[in-house]
């Protein structure tokens, strides 16, 4: 998954994937809302993000820019996601 993730550079290939993944906000208190997108990208997120295992989406369709949880996605390109 990680490796197909890092294929589909925002604005660098014209590769895209579809997954779906839960969020999760720790210092707020929100969270477990399942989030689907169907044609997305990989974009970069802030420094304190890499840290956490945290990876950053585009949705090409709204252009929306998500962070993510690496552990947290349960489904990518179709395929179910085992950790």
């Amino acid at each position: 998954m990680i490796k197909e993730l890092d294929s589909c550079k925002y604005l660098e290939s014209k590769n895209t994937f579809s997954m779906v993944y839960m969020k999760c906000d720790i210092t707020r208190g929100t969270g477990g809302q399942l989030v689907t997108v169907e044609r997305a990208q990989k974009c970069g997120l802030p420094y304190h993000c890499a840290d956490n295992e945290m990876r950053g989406v585009v949705n090409l369709e709204s252009g929306r820019k998500t962070g993510f949880h690496l552990r947290l996605v349960f489904e990518f390109n179709g395929l179910i996601v085992y950790w």
